[in-house]
């Protein structure tokens, strides 16, 4: 996952590995603190597994995908790639 951030003449680009955030783990994670939140919620970590690896294989068919690209009119601009 790439994070590009460019404010007039500065700007950053922040390179994430997607596993850190696309993992059983983080899956287990989530679903926990999703079900303490919110306890009518009916997911489970099977189901969120699943998501997660389509969203693996999405990203190995389709590189560089933009998840949010957002353009202001003075020129600041912030992208994120998976």
């Amino acid at each position: 996952m790439r994070v590009c951030i460019r404010s007039g003449k500065k700007g950053f680009q922040l390179i994430l590995p997607t596993s850190l955030f696309l993992n059983r783990f983080a899956a287990a994670i989530v679903v926990k603190m999703m079900k303490s939140k919110y306890p009518s919620l009916k997911i489970n970590t099977k189901d969120l597994n699943k998501l997660v690896t389509a969203i693996k294989r999405y990203k190995r068919k389709h590189k560089r995908l933009e998840i949010v690209d957002i353009r202001s009119n003075n020129g600041d601009k912030v992208l994120i790639r998976l």
